[in-house]
């Protein structure tokens, strides 16, 4: 890979890492590797929405249907179009794209942010190389959609700091901001949590002077009040439409497999079993009874489930040993596949040799918020506006979904927990991780960064050899 220190070479290398992707993708793609998770949920709800595409998003929703959004009512045209032979595979080509351009902006951002460009090289290696990247933004469901939609977000706050800064009015880009967050809301309705975060900007900002009077008023108008109101119309009209089985009203919370505040904050000595690279629907024999440990209640912490589904393909998404279907010519979910044993041994090398980056990963989110915190408090370092930008969104969308999975029915044995959902925060910490890397005296010594490109390579190179199969 031709790394130097001119522009020319990291653009090349940059350009190499997501050709790299794609061909990844690609291949993936022709196996059949789209259908992941409620993969026939989805298909299903595109399905209903070529036949009518604006009924589905409202219609009553039977147990076992995806809900409806906006992402089905994309498949639909595309089914319309294609048929069944082809809408699938296109659809995820189109996820594949989407992320391309996603990681694209966050290349844009990273060069903004990191001053080394070993690191930020480093960076995009790492970032687009995950399992969790690789495996979401090529199956077919809304979650692909999302980092695309975060890292915008995040750019149009840039650009608006930028134009007020300048002592230009920034309305127009605040209605392209709240126009952006209706459209992301009706793709993934679980991006609301992000209003916390941009309210929590918008007193950065003021605290900063940056924000005031007239154009504090066009903010919180426009990217705040006109969305949120247009969420609660849909929402509840939406709701208001449901069958109470669905919405889980006749099922006693005694009876949810629910996550416990335990198991969501702290790490557990059982803990140590995943380092074993367990799949999601492994058992185990105890006490007497099979069961599935991942799927158990409270057996092990979130945190360290969220390494696991980071680091491995914990659902056996893209794997080649698949079970022949009863139903010719239906790609099967991920329950029907099964690991090579190579596979296996390489995860769990990929799970444990990720410890560091992960509690690395930890320290350094916790280093960047005190660090905003006192830069904020003191009114120091407005050139840290964008690094703010990006914790702040990436914090309120993560905490915001994972505070409510207490009370999210069955988070264990319907994949709640799964990193998919949080993956625009997934891909803002590993950003902060290597702004901090960045930031450290220690890693300064050219040599040191050249050794941290040199582990991040084989990290992502591990992830390619279980993954690209």
């Amino acid at each position: 890979m031709p790394f130097n220190c001119s522009k020319r070479g990291e653009l090349l290398s940059v350009a190499l890492i997501l050709f790299v992707f794609l061909a990844l993708q690609l291949h993936a793609i022709r196996g059949g590797n789209y259908a992941g998770q409620d993969y026939q949920r989805h298909i299903a709800a595109m399905r209903d929405s070529a036949r009518d595409p604006l009924g589905t998003l409202t219609a009553p929703l039977e147990v076992e249907m995806a809900t409806p959004t906006a992402y089905h009512n994309m498949g639909g045209g595309v089914y319309s179009i294609l048929g069944e032979g082809g809408a699938w595979k296109v659809m995820a080509i189109i996820n594949v794209i989407w992320n391309i351009c996603a990681l694209l902006l966050f290349y844009l951002f990273i060069r903004r942010v990191v001053r080394s460009f070993l690191l930020r090289v480093s960076c995009m290696i790492f970032m687009t190389f995950l399992p969790v990247t690789v495996i979401t933004s090529m199956v077919v469901a809304s979650d692909a959609f999302m980092p695309l939609f975060f890292i915008t977000a995040v750019w149009l706050l840039i650009l608006i700091v930028d134009r007020l800064e300048k002592g230009r009015s920034a309305a127009g880009l605040m209605a392209w901001e709240g126009a952006l967050l209706i459209v992301a809301f009706l793709v993934k309705n679980s991006f609301i949590f992000i209003f916390a975060g941009m309210a929590v900007i918008g007193i950065i900002l003021h605290r900063y002077g940056i924000l005031r009077g007239r154009q504090f008023l066009f903010a919180v108008f426009l990217i705040i009040v006109i969305p949120v109101t247009v969420f609660a119309m849909l929402w509840f009209g939406y709701l208001n439409k449901q069958t109470p089985m669905y919405l889980n009203r006749n099922i006693p919370r005694v009876f949810w497999n629910h996550v416990d505040s335990r198991s969501l904050l702290f790490l557990k000595k059982k803990d140590v079993h995943l380092l074993d690279a367990p799949f999601f629907h492994e058992k185990k024999f105890q006490d007497g009874r099979f069961f599935c440990p991942i799927q158990e209640s409270g057996y092990y912490s979130y945190p360290a489930l969220l390494h696991l589904g980071i680091f491995t393909d914990v659902l056996n998404i893209d794997q080649p040993i698949r079970y022949h279907s009863n139903d010719p010519g239906v790609i099967d979910e991920y329950y029907t596949r099964v690991r090579p044993q190579d596979n296996q041994n390489r995860m769990k090398f990929s799970v444990r040799s990720a410890l560091v980056f992960s509690f690395s990963a930890f320290f350094a989110v916790f280093w960047w918020i005190c660090v905003c915190l006192r830069a904020v408090g003191l009114r120091k370092d407005p050139q840290e506006i964008p690094m703010m930008i990006l914790l702040v969104l990436g914090l309120s969308l993560f905490l915001g979904y994972t505070l409510t999975l207490p009370l999210t029915p069955f988070p264990y044995t319907q994949g709640g927990w799964l990193p998919r959902f949080t993956l625009s925060s997934i891909l803002s910490f590993w950003t902060i991780f290597f702004v901090a890397l960045d930031r450290l005296p220690l890693t300064r010594p050219q040599a040191v960064r050249w050794a941290i490109l040199a582990m991040v390579i084989g990290q992502s190179l591990l992830h390619i050899s279980f993954l690209w199969v």
